[in-house]
């Protein structure tokens, strides 16, 4: 309510001034001046905006006035009297055409001509002004009003009119006798999708052309083309070097992907910096509504990123929200419909049921002694779980059924399998609905506004899962006084999703996947009748039996229902205020103060109903009998945990800024500034147990005894200890920085380009009084445009060639956690003293400094055949020093056997390209094709990593690329099925040892797999535009990278024990040996815990993990004013689009590495294909 009553408070103020503020005179003084200075006097006495065709002014001589508080009409009537242009005030607007211009011998001669009225629409059917409408062969003409009307008068029926304007293609078109002529005219493009726009680094807005670091915007107009609730899949493909990875599907926490740019600078995060009109963000970008959004530049090397100083060494992505622009304002709608294919559990490549049952079959008599089968009479399964296959074979061993009996209850078993029953039960098509209705308006030179209001909402791909999203963004622009101008903006998003248990539970131990998805191919969800049916879990039914007759919890596991006793639910509500206040000194000289604060507040709510499995086992891992009494130490009832996160960011800045042209050659443009940041992350999470949702009370409980001295159940006979940490947490950070800063450029004649910038850094992570918490980062760069030197001659079919030349230090800090300061962290309770204790999370790092990154750029542009091909490359080498890794210490000293030390290095090399050409431009059809495409080399030159000890997950080890796969080198399979792994001898010839001896192999014996991190991305568009339709495709590729491809595991069993139930297992375990003469067929060895990570640690289980997608296929049709006749609308687009519905992946096994998990091995679910339908409307 305050924030509605401060608007409505600025909006009256600003609407007063904009009626009784502005000069109505004009004093100035000058001899042969530019006409351009002229006006820029006027636009700083008055506010008047001018329009005027730049081209046709630069023609126009110096002139010479002398006025003093001179009215604004005499003003202009005497500065444009001896030149053939006049002017007229439409608002707060002055227009500058050219003057009707009729010589009396013209007049004499001249036949009688018509009126001729009309209107100047864009490719939005939107009224244009500003637009010069001129006759051809004549001086005669006129320019659009705010509404795009023009009127000619005495215009002869075989003239030929001429509409030119800066921002817009030049058109022309017979007059035929008619007197009403409607143009709509296109926007004008300097290369694909690139209107003409300034580089907005967050700091400054730079023309292009006197750009020198290397970056790449991407336009509203290019972004509104797809369509997606997700900046991050709009932004995919539309730059070079940039890299969104996406992978393990449909896993909760990895919905986000990372996005790289220019390789790995970093052994933390490598996030880039998220800028959003001016100020860093600490949410994601998930709480951007693309719709929302004008332009996103991303700045890649040192030049363009520098300025941002410790956060900018992984790139920085500046996002530039709309504003008001139209005098009358503009309504716009956006709606579009998103709808997925149901995933297919096939993709995941486990066992059917007759390939399992074979396993456990194999795996009950695996051991040759009979003494050493399972049994459930004395043995584990008296108590855990087993499946109706061991349950055939406990019946036959036991003497309760015959062989023939046995065979044929396992082949009634196994002629089933459930995949399709699963699907339709956990699985869904998942759907969303995304709606945003805008409001803009620039109603006067003194005061812009931009409103918005966005909902999405849907289902996920599993049952239970649903999300809703809402977003409201405003901005303005007020003009208090002629050099008083205040920017106010403020964004508010709510997020809210319910979490399906699905995925939250049933991972194996060693699995990362849902046990939804694994689930034993033949066991059956329903019974005959559609009830529930109860499936092997955790305990036998003998001992499920006992625990009832105790008093104990029903341990019955029902899947069918279970999933639904969770209400597992997330919220996050992030507010953004942000605020600039202005003055104009001079044309040349400002300052402004600028504000930010920004508070994030998220809770993550976990209510476990009595009913559901995870809270009966946990009321009865506590339970007691004392005299035949049930003694519940966690009290019966649901179990509640919430974790509440705050994040609150402070910003402020003053900046100082002076851009200023003199004796028309030389540039300058300086800003100097300082800025203080700070940013406080507050986390509690708290449990209540034996809680009553409908009337919000809940139990105590003795943690102290239980996460002590813990607690025996007495029917089960397993000890289990209360953990405090995974119940119970309370953590607060506070990050503090202090910037100095300075950024220049200079040119000279348009054609020499130079920058510099520097940045003193300050931060509370570091130790001050050592001098380590201060750090200097600088950057430096040069441009030249060749074309403007008169000693070079150059054809005229090149446009524009450029060459650029940047370096730079930009840096990163160390994760919050790590810091000169111990961290202490709530961890549980002492078992000496029973009481809860703090333990030290990471210990003091007095030493610990920043990670400084230098990174030099030379790159070239060009432009060919009038513009229709244009394009940039770039060759980058960035070197980062002194990267915190772990190091081994005495633990005596720390009580840490490792602790983060800047200690390692690492190169970055690559080239990127970006390639954009309009192969067909004709009034009716234009082809337009992209490319963007980035290859990127990196080697760690230093690292502390143990190199004899470095198979398994990817590592970071000197010389190699960072996160790099080293392999065993497989060797095949014994006669008795134990695999064998290549030795290299000192003779430099190999031979074969058990894999269980892989202990005494060195470095020397592993094999180089690659990078987990994909070395090239590229992305290749085109767009086809017939009159109003729009058809366009965009494909995407990463590659040069590698991962696990499917990981077997032999801990079938302990899974179930484990609490997470059954798990299939993949289609490679039916390919194992198991018999002599196997070895001969297959490299999968017999089933062994030990000898199975040996297999999937050797070279035959990495893959590449390079593909190619079909990523969207558009196609859209505009319906312009004129179509919609009386409808009461400017323009309608109406679009279809296709998301993933084609991909390549290059290994054998037909893996997508989107829907992997690359580092372990384990497939997610598929990618399915996305159908979208939507609309976009503008009042």
């Amino acid at each position: 309510m305050r924030l509605s009553i401060f608007t409505l408070i600025i909006l009256g103020f600003c609407m007063h001034i904009s009626a009784t503020g502005v000069s109505q005179s004009v004093s100035f003084t000058g001899k042969k001046v530019p006409l351009i200075k002229v006006f820029n006097a006027i636009e700083n006495q008055t506010g008047f905006v001018l329009f005027y065709d730049a081209e046709i002014l630069e023609k126009m001589p110096p002139v010479t006035i002398n006025a003093d508080k001179m009215p604004l009409a005499s003003f202009l009537t005497e500065l444009l009297n001896d030149h053939s242009y006049e002017f007229s005030i439409q608002k707060r607007t002055i227009v500058i055409s050219p003057k009707k211009v009729v010589t009396p011998a013209s007049l004499l001669w001249a036949k009688p001509g018509r009126e001729v009225r009309g209107k100047v629409t864009n490719e939005n059917g939107e009224p244009v002004a500003g637009v010069t409408v001129t006759i051809k062969g004549t001086e005669r003409g006129a320019a659009t009003n705010s509404k795009g009307e023009f009127v000619l008068d005495q215009v002869e029926d075989n003239a030929i009119l001429v509409f030119t304007s800066v921002s817009y293609e030049t058109k022309e078109i017979a007059v035929a006798g008619r007197s009403t002529i409607n143009m709509e005219v296109r926007t004008k493009v300097s290369s694909l999708g690139d209107v003409t726009v300034s580089v907005n680094t967050g700091y400054q807005k730079i023309p292009k052309e006197r750009a020198t670091g290397s970056f790449t915007i991407i336009t509203s107009k290019e972004l509104e083309r797809r369509t997606s609730p997700d900046l991050l899949n709009l932004l995919e493909g539309m730059a070079p070097g940039l890299m969104i990875n996406k992978s393990a599907n449909g896993m909760e926490g990895q919905e986000d992907p990372s996005i790289l740019m220019r390789g790995v600078s970093t052994f933390g995060s490598q996030q880039p910096l998220v800028v959003v009109d001016g100020f860093p963000i600490e949410g994601t970008l998930s709480t951007i509504n693309p719709n929302d959004v004008e332009t996103v530049t991303l700045l890649r090397d040192a030049a363009a990123a520098a300025i941002w100083g410790v956060k900018a060494t992984n790139g920085v992505i500046v996002i530039n929200t709309k504003k008001g622009k139209t005098l009358n304002p503009k309504v716009t709608f956006r709606s579009s419909f998103n709808m997925n294919e149901r995933p297919r559990l096939s993709y995941l490549n486990l066992m059917n049921s007759k390939e399992l049952a074979d396993y456990e079959k194999n795996k009950f008599y695996a051991d040759p002694d009979p003494d050493f089968w399972p049994n459930r009479i004395t043995g584990l399964n008296a108590r855990d779980s087993y499946t109706d296959i061991y349950g055939a074979f406990f019946d036959f061993e036991e003497g309760k059924i015959t062989a023939e009996e046995r065979d044929k209850r396992i082949e009634e078993i196994t002629n089933y399998n459930n995949s399709k029953e699963v699907e339709k039960t956990y699985l869904n098509s998942a759907w969303s609905s995304d709606n945003t209705v805008s409001i803009s308006a620039a109603p006067s030179d003194r005061f812009n506004y931009y409103a918005s209001f966005a909902f999405l909402k849907g289902i996920g791909l599993y049952k239970g899962d649903n999300f809703k999203k809402s977003n409201v963004n405003f901005n303005t622009e007020i003009k208090l006084t002629s050099k008083l101008t205040l920017n106010i903006g403020a964004n508010y998003t709510v997020n809210d999703q319910d979490i399906s248990a699905l995925k939250r539970f049933g991972a194996g131990s060693n699995s990362d996947v849902p046990g939804a998805l694994k689930m034993l191919p033949y066991l059956r969800l329903r019974k005959a009748d559609g009830s529930a049916n109860a499936l092997p879990r955790r305990f036998s039914n003998e001992m499920i039996n006992k625990l009832n007759a105790a008093g104990l919890m029903d341990m019955n596991y029902y899947p069918l229902n279970d999933f639904k006793d969770y209400e597992l639910t997330s919220n996050t509500n992030t507010l953004r205020l942000q605020s600039t206040l202005t003055y104009q000194f001079s044309k040349a000289l400002s300052f402004n103060l600028s504000y930010k604060t920004e508070k994030i507040n998220d809770l993550k709510s976990d209510l476990y109903k009595e009913d559901s499995y995870e809270a009966r086992a946990l009321i009865n891992d506590f339970s007691n009998i004392v005299n035949t009494n049930t003694i519940f130490n966690i009290p019966k009832g649901a179990m509640l945990r919430e974790d509440r996160g705050t994040t609150t960011n402070y910003y402020i800045r003053a900046q100082l800024d002076l851009n200023h042209t003199f004796n028309h050659d030389h540039r300058v443009d300086l800003n100097i500034g300082l800025e203080r940041q700070r940013s406080v992350f507050d986390n509690t999470m708290d449990s209540r147990f034996g809680y009553n949702p409908v009337s919000n009370l809940s139990f105590g409980v003795d943690y102290a005894t239980l996460s002590g001295a813990g607690n025996k159940n007495p029917v089960t006979g397993l000890n289990s200890q209360f953990r405090m940490a995974d119940y119970f947490n309370k953590k607060k950070l506070d990050d503090r920085y202090i910037f100095y800063y300075f950024a220049g450029s200079y040119t000279y004649k348009g054609k020499y380009a130079f920058s510099t910038s520097a940045r003193i850094n300050k931060s509370s992570r570091f130790d001050p009084s050592a001098g380590l918490n201060k750090q200097i980062l600088a950057s430096a760069g040069v441009k030249w445009d060749i074309l403007k030197e008169q000693f070079i001659k150059t054809p005229d079919w090149i446009n524009q060639l450029q060459i650029r030349y940047t370096a730079g230090l930009t840096g990163n800090v160390p994760n919050i956690t790590t810091s000169s300061m111990k961290t202490l962290a709530y961890a549980s309770a002492s078992y000496t003293f029973g009481v809860p204790m703090l333990s030290i999370g990471s210990p003091a790092n007095k030493k610990l400094r920043w990670e400084p990154t230098l990174t030099h750029n030379l790159a070239l542009d060009f432009s060919l055949l009038a513009n229709r091909i244009s394009g940039s490359v770039d060759l980058y080498y960035k070197k980062t020093t002194e990267l915190l890794g772990q190091e081994g210490i005495d633990p005596t000293l720390t009580g840490f056997f490792t602790v983060p030390i800047n200690s390692s290095d690492i190169l970055n090399k690559g080239i990127e390209l970006r390639l954009n050409t309009i192969n067909v431009n004709t009034k009716d059809f234009r082809w337009q094709t992209a490319v963007n495409f980035g290859f990127n080399s990196n080697k760690v030159g230093f690292s502390t990593t143990n190199k004899n000890n470095v198979i398994g997950a990817p590592k970071n080890l000197t010389g190699y690329a960072a996160r790099t796969f080293f392999a065993l080198q497989w060797a095949g399979v014994d006669e008795n099925g134990h695999g064998l792994l290549w030795d290299l001898q000192p003779d430099g010839k190999r031979v074969k040892i058990p894999a269980a001896d892989y202990d005494n192999l060195t470095f020397e014996d592993y094999k180089v797999i690659g990078s987990i991190i994909p070395k090239y991305t590229a992305g290749f568009s085109n767009i086809f535009q017939y009159k109003g339709w729009d058809f366009s495709f965009l494909f995407i590729a990463n590659g040069g990278h590698y991962m696990q491809s499917d990981a077997i595991s032999d801990d079938y069993f302990s899974n179930s024990f484990g609490g997470s139930g059954f798990n299939n297992l993949p289609k490679d375990v039916a390919r194992r040996w198991k018999k002599p003469g196997d070895e001969k067929n297959t490299n999968v060895p017999l089933l062994d815990s030990y000898e199975t990570n040996q297999y999937n640690w050797s070279d035959i289980n990495y893959q590449s993990a390079t593909f190619i997608k079909l990523r969207e296929v558009a196609v859209s049709y505009l319906f312009t004013k004129k179509q919609l006749g009386q409808i009461p609308m400017n323009s309608v687009k109406v679009n279809f689009q296709v998301r993933n519905p084609w991909k390549w992946v290059e290994n054998s096994k037909g893996i997508d590495p989107e829907a992997h998990i690359l580092q372990f091995g384990e497939r997610t679910l598929p990618v399915t294909t996305t159908y979208t339908l939507g609309i976009l409307a503008n009042f």
